[in-house]
């Protein structure tokens, strides 16, 4: 998918799902709004958990704190064990960031119609934010389910 087709899905997909709620994707793109909620204590949301998957599509995440920006190399991460599972090579791809690191764009093969037995079941990962200012780095560790 080209970078601006992804650009203009982002920003005319509203978050039509509540704080930290299930959401099935796809169909579309699937949106899930990241925030920092007290900077103190490093409080995060995400606003949906798990994320459930059937078929291919793509993840788009979108930090919606201003001052932070998600942290460069190191955005999304899926665990690997001992804290996860074997993520296998090509299930999770990185399509696009932005250069302002507010939004990160992944694509999931998994597809329920094919199922490659290890790109089944639950797959932990950790969102790395950081303030602009680079004083302050928070972490929080969500599940993306292909069932």
């Amino acid at each position: 998918m080209k970078r601006n087709t992804l650009l203009s899905l982002l920003v005319m997909v509203p978050a039509l799902h509540a704080n930290g709620a299930q959401l099935d994707c796809p169909p579309g793109p699937c949106v899930i709004d990241v925030a920092v909620l007290d900077e103190a204590r490093c409080t995060m949301s995400v606003s949906s958990d798990p994320i459930m998957f059937h078929k291919p599509g793509a993840m788009l995440f979108r930090l919606q704190t201003a001052g932070w920006r998600f942290a460069p190399g190191r955005e999304i991460r899926f665990k690997e064990p001992p804290a996860g599972r074997v993520v296998p090579a090509g299930l999770f791809t990185p399509i696009v960031s932005q250069s302002s690191h507010t939004f990160i764009a992944i694509h999931n093969r998994y597809d329920i119609a094919r199922p490659l037995p290890e790109d089944v079941g639950n797959f932990p990962y950790t969102i790395t934010v950081v303030k602009e200012d680079g004083s302050k780095t928070c972490q929080l560790d969500p599940v993306v389910a292909n069932n």
